[in-house]
């Protein structure tokens, strides 16, 4: 699957982590960034069902940058709630 060198980087990196250390907690919130979550949605399915919000797909990419901008700080500050 092609994609961003750097996240598959970031991604191996990690994996090499949990390996070698499978009981280590580890917090990966430092590789939260715009790329990382815009090749995330790239990989989602287009096909897939409306997510936990009611939205779809075409209206997650429509504001995607803006939206994914707020999922990051709220997700780096600790405000982040998912969807229950």
């Amino acid at each position: 699957m092609s994609g961003s060198k750097s996240v598959s980087t970031k991604e191996q990196r990690i994996a090499e982590v949990a390996k070698n250390a499978p009981d280590m907690a580890m917090d990966v919130s430092h590789h939260l960034d715009l790329e990382w979550f815009v090749e995330a949605f790239r990989r989602t399915r287009r096909d897939s069902a409306v997510g936990v919000g009611g939205n779809s797909d075409s209206e997650h990419g429509a504001s995607l940058d803006e939206r994914i901008g707020d999922l990051i700080g709220r997700a780096k500050s600790g405000r982040y709630r998912a969807h229950q």
